[in-house]
């Protein structure tokens, strides 16, 4: 069966008998209990991971499972880039290939089961002469420095770029290997993958624009909302089996010469669960001219009809200052930018709204701009609300400054490098969401200089 190309279904889904479909219902109400899902941006900070060995602490901690690199000997590593290639705003990460088999590996494991699943993508191949895989699944190796054996995968990738950058693309079945069509990836381009994978005893459905019938024990995959392979049979995970891990690994560059960079991941226990179309990522204010500039992501894109600026000179009434159309809507990241020609004097409070295409409203945090004179560094809220902590400069000089997040035991938390353009700037800094309940001190400095401290409180 070419079951690569095969019209999907789309549209209501089949009619089923009364007591089949009470069932159903049951079965649907009782896995919501704990159906859920998970955003995973790699945060903001930098590094390299490049030793052979292992590490569940390099990464930024998985909102749900464990988070864990994994360097062979063959050369190549990992690294979290940051401003990355992708989108040019937060971290990316990075895997250089080994030179042989001894893999390099990265992925999040034994987090909330489920018998279906979505994981989510953006991706990015580079490079000449290395081969990259990803896998979803159960079992234990996806906790250890092997490569994934049938018996513990269910839904399968893999790209192959020879010594001229081309790339092969696979997907893996029960069969074994079965390639996609030339051209359907190449270096350099950003793709965001989708793959939605039914481990269940009979056929299930999920929602994207539309409904999607996926047979038991199969997948659907998505490229940049495309259907890229539809119904592929699963590879060797047990029937019924939960999934409750991913993994990417790279190996075969001798020259180390190949990697793949990837970010803004999705994941999650239940293939039917549809992703909120707006999840805000930093914004951020700055005077320009005598203009205010606003910039937001929306780090999950998708059914969004448009965005609305809105300021306020209170932080507490807000006016509507501008209208945006949503331009992408493919699941992933998307980044926008708004221009208030005449901000009003002193103070004022600037916010998103996301208007999905069904009516359904979001809006992002509210970042502040004081178009004053007077030279001032204000870190707030205090205590910290939601894991974010915003960083008012005004008329601060321009040029490049260092965050440093501590504990009251002086062990840095979080360390962050800001570029502040000159006059009144704002941005926010995402701190980790498993930092314990406590006063933590924000150090500022520029260069060798620091030029603010202040205790906040997170609660």
């Amino acid at each position: 069966m070419n079951y690569l190309n095969k019209p999907a279904y789309r549209g209501k889904p089949i009619a089923r008998p009364a007591t089949t479909l009470l069932l159903l219902l049951l079965l649907s109400n009782a896995n919501s209990l704990f159906a859920q899902y998970w955003y995973y941006d790699f945060g903001t900070g930098t590094g390299s991971f490049n030793t052979a060995g292992f590490s569940t602490s390099f990464l930024p901690a998985a909102p749900d499972g464990t988070a864990r690199v994994r360097v062979g000997t063959g050369g190549g590593g990992m690294e979290l880039v940051n401003p990355g290639s992708l989108l040019g705003s937060g971290t990316e990460f990075s895997i250089t290939a080994p030179s042989a088999t001894s893999i390099n590996k990265m992925g999040i494991s034994d987090y909330t089961p489920g018998v279906t699943s979505q994981v989510r993508f953006s991706m990015q191949l580079n490079g000449t002469a290395g081969t990259f895989h990803f896998y979803s699944g159960n079992g234990s190796s996806f906790t250890d420095d092997l490569a994934i054996p049938p018996a513990e995968a269910f839904a399968g990738m893999r790209w192959e770029i020879d010594n001229a950058g081309n790339i092969s693309a696979s997907v893996n079945t029960a069969s074994g290997w079965a390639p996609l069509p030339a051209g359907t990836f190449a270096a350099g381009q950003l793709y965001r993958l989708e793959i939605y994978s039914n481990n269940a005893a009979e056929a299930l459905y999920y929602d994207r624009d539309g409904g999607y019938e996926v047979p038991s024990n199969s997948s659907d995959i998505w490229s940049n909302g495309v259907l890229i392979a539809n119904d592929v049979p699963k590879f060797g995970l047990a029937n019924e089996e939960g999934i409750d891990s991913w993994a990417f690994y790279g190996e075969n560059s001798p020259l180390n010469s190949a990697s793949i960079v990837l970010d803004d991941m999705i994941y999650t226990n239940d293939m039917s669960l549809k992703i909120l179309p707006a999840r805000f990522g930093m914004v951020r204010v700055t005077s320009k001219g005598g203009t205010a500039e606003v910039s937001f992501d929306n780090l999950t894109e998708s059914s969004v009809s448009h965005y609305t600026l809105q300021r306020s000179v209170n932080g507490r009434q807000y006016a509507d200052m501008g209208q945006a159309k949503a331009r992408y809507n493919t699941g992933g990241r998307a980044a926008y930018k708004f221009i208030d020609p005449s901000p009003a004097s002193g103070t004022s409070y600037y916010r998103i709204r996301s208007t999905d295409n069904d009516g359904s409203i979001a809006y992002s945090d509210i970042v502040r701009l004081n178009t004053g004179s007077k030279i001032e560094l204000v870190v707030y809220p205090n205590p910290v609300l939601h894991s974010k902590l915003s960083l008012e400069f005004s008329n601060l000089p321009k040029g490049t400054y260092h965050v440093v997040v501590y504990n009251s035991a002086l062990q840095e938390q979080v360390r962050q490098e800001l570029q502040n353009p000159g006059g009144a700037h704002t941005e926010i800094i995402q701190l980790p969401k498993n930092l314990v309940k406590g006063i933590y001190q924000v150090v500022i400095s520029e260069g060798n200089r620091p030029v603010f401290s202040q205790a906040v409180a997170v609660q």
